[in-house]
């Protein structure tokens, strides 16, 4: 090897060095950028795992509020069918009740200044 740079010209062994520091150029290069490239898609990685979790945790707490709300809906639906049942059910007992006009209008007119 060494015999094959002593038979070299001066012009010819500064092209091969130019030539090796390019190369070793060249693979750093390609090293750092490789490097920089997987620290960069494992951030990325991370943050897509962290977006998909924060989502989930989303839709779970979602799905929560809308089954409380369902649950909170029915009971007023149940509430208000029994209020509409004792409504119907006082106004039958009014209209089949012997007391007329004229006594339920004096009983009000007693109770109101109370």
């Amino acid at each position: 090897m060494l015999v094959l740079w002593k038979n070299r010209t001066k012009l010819e062994r500064l092209f091969i060095l130019i030539i090796a520091i390019g190369l070793i150029y060249g693979i750093v290069v390609t090293a750092q950028k490789g490097y920089y490239k997987y620290k960069y898609f494992k951030t990325v990685e991370k943050d897509y795992v962290r977006a998909k979790d924060s989502i989930k945790a989303l839709n779970f707490r979602l799905s929560k509020l809308t089954e409380k709300q369902t649950t909170k809906t029915k009971t007023v639906q149940k509430a208000s069918t029994n209020i509409d049942k004792k409504l119907k059910q006082d106004e039958a007992t009014i209209d089949n009740s012997v007391i007329d006009d004229t006594e339920l209008n004096a009983y009000i007119t007693k109770h109101e200044g109370s």
